[in-house]
């Protein structure tokens, strides 16, 4: 805040469900070294909207030397590279565009409890990005367009969600996968959809 006011810049503010209004130009987030390449140190869903809405992924240091220095240094040497998943993801990104329609072949369906801060904004990253996204499982019965050419696939958290048979025979009936919910994130990261069937995002028959 401090440095939004030293420097003439606006501090975008989440809405209540951790959305970021769209004209937000910079995440300002904690990064560490990694093969001499500055990486975001934690993801979270400002770092993934960000991505998403083309803004700069900015290590904290550049506010820090901004400060330091009483002038707004250059952002190149702070810009982060990625992350451990998706490397070069934030500048690959640049310069802003919405043109990045990743998930436009896609209807992502989650499955389980999310939190609302966490399911909000990646429903809206997924529209942004071209998908379509559903928050419940009921809503695809009632929305499902038999003629549409996008491939379902579901997406559940292991550590909250345990698959059931129902889930499994509908996902069948539907013809779509249903896969760990690290590929979502790890297809945000990376600004293309990664494969299903690697070791970080089983698919489950």
């Amino acid at each position: 805040a401090r440095a939004c006011k030293s420097f003439g810049m606006e501090l975008a503010k989440e809405n209540k469900h951790g959305i970021l209004p769209e004209h937000v130009t910079h995440i300002v987030t904690s990064t560490r070294l990694q093969e001499h390449r500055k990486i975001v140190d934690k993801r979270t869903m400002k770092y993934f909207q960000g991505l998403i809405l083309g803004a700069s992924i900015i290590s904290f240091e550049w506010i820090e030397d901004s400060l330091k220095h009483q002038r707004m240094m250059r952002e190149r040497p702070y810009l982060a590279a990625g992350d451990s998943f998706g490397l070069g993801a934030s500048r690959k990104r640049q310069p802003r565009t919405n043109d990045i329609k990743i998930f436009e072949d896609y209807i992502v369906v989650f499955l389980g409890n999310f939190n609302d801060s966490t399911l909000q904004p990646l429903l809206r990253i997924i529209q942004i990005a071209g998908g379509t996204g559903y928050a419940r499982l009921k809503q695809v019965a009632k929305n499902r367009r038999r003629s549409t050419k996008q491939k379902m696939v579901f997406v559940f958290d292991a550590n909250r969600h345990t698959v059931t048979e129902k889930e499994r025979g509908f996902a069948k009936s539907q013809n779509a996968d249903i896969v760990a919910f690290s590929w979502l994130l790890d297809s945000i990261s990376n600004m293309r959809i990664v494969n299903y069937r690697n070791k970080r995002t089983p698919l489950l028959a």
